[in-house]
């Protein structure tokens, strides 16, 4: 329900800092040397991001209706605004989600680089892969 305030740039989502910090430079190492660190620098990620795909549980069934059920009432809420599209773009929301993506992509990407950092430094999940995940 609150998807015209936010097409209307009313109700902004704000990208966090540990996302805009890195977004110019995921494959830093500067500060990263050792497993703990690099366990440090996932687990802010993980704070951020959720849960890698490595340690995600399969949803049930009914999380699984919740969250379709929530996306097709934000898609028709969505539709009940005429010329949406050119909305958000006037009013900035399109930019702003546009910037907001970018940096969550730049913090996937920079967990994993860690995470392979991690691997080849020998360290033990969470600062590598879950080897019990990919064994499946």
């Amino acid at each position: 329900m609150t998807q015209p305030a936010i097409d209307l740039n009313l109700d902004k989502t704000e990208v966090p800092p540990v996302l805009a910090a890195i977004e110019q430079d995921p494959y830093s190492l500067e500060g990263i040397s050792t497993c703990s660190e690099v366990r440090a620098a996932v687990g802010e990620l993980n704070a951020v991001l959720g849960d890698d795909l490595d340690t995600v549980e399969e949803d049930s069934a009914a999380d699984k209706r919740r969250k379709t059920a929530g996306s097709v009432g934000k898609s028709i809420v969505g539709g009940l605004i005429p010329f949406r599209g050119i909305v958000r773009e006037i009013t900035g929301a399109a930019g702003d989600e546009r910037r907001y993506n970018q940096a969550v992509y730049a913090g996937a990407v920079r967990r994993a680089f860690l995470k392979g950092v991690g691997q080849q430094k020998g360290c033990d999940f969470p600062a590598a892969p879950n080897p019990d995940r990919n064994a499946e």
